[in-house]
């Protein structure tokens, strides 16, 4: 493959990886500020309970949902307000294989459980105690900073290693190294005189024991 090939699809390789170090830097910021805002409303978690219903089917759910198969929702009253929110409880739900036949024909299972809310905010809610899901949070949003810093290191090897690759001599076709000479760098010889060739000529007669024309 021909150098300035080599080099583009190197440099092809770091842009997407620096691109994926960029998406994991900002999950593991999203998930650290989301863990901050949790761990701030510790303090002034109220609890309530609510009938929580859940369905069988793809869905961005909170903890406990079982790796997102399920998708939970569930109201509740805070004086004459009502407010609603997502999520599924760790547990309560029949996870017996009759329970989860149910599930896969499309019934909901009902459950009465306790969710957590912001005594200031109540429509910032959950199904999982605040603590819970700070700490869960931010573990998953320093997971993201980790991976996207081994992410650039490598980014930062393989920039080197390709810059080095590019800026070596080449090697000519009988394994010899071949380099460009510069045209300021060569210096045409100095022209012959009509005096230095007659001392030329005079010092070769006398080598040669010769006298010179006319003698």
């Amino acid at each position: 493959m021909p150098v300035s090939a080599t080099k583009a699809a190197a440099l092809s390789l770091i842009g997407g990886a620096a691109l994926g170090a960029v998406a994991c830097f900002v999950f593991g910021i999203f998930g650290l500020v989301r863990a901050q805002q949790e761990a701030s409303a510790v303090p002034r978690e109220g609890s309530i309970l609510a009938d929580i219903t859940r369905t069988y089917g793809s869905g961005t759910t909170s903890a406990g949902n079982q790796h997102g198969r399920y998708r939970c929702a569930y109201s509740f009253f805070i004086g004459a307000s009502i407010y609603h929110g997502a999520g599924c409880p760790d547990e309560g739900f029949d996870d017996s294989i009759s329970g989860l036949l149910r599930d896969a024909a499309g019934q909901a299972q009902q459950l009465r459980a306790t969710v957590y809310y912001d005594s200031n905010d109540p429509s910032f809610n959950t199904a999982t105690e605040f603590s819970v899901l700070s700490r869960r949070d931010a573990r998953v949003g320093w997971i993201f900073i980790r991976l996207g810093g081994m992410i650039l290191l490598f980014v930062a090897i393989g920039a080197v290693l390709a810059l080095k690759s590019t800026s070596a001599p080449a090697v000519g076709p009988e394994g010899t190294l071949s380099f460009t000479a510069s045209a300021a760098s060569v210096t045409e010889p100095e022209q012959s005189t009509p005096e230095n060739q007659k001392f030329l000529d005079d010092l070769r007669r006398q080598l040669r024991g010769e006298s010179e024309p006319g003698e």
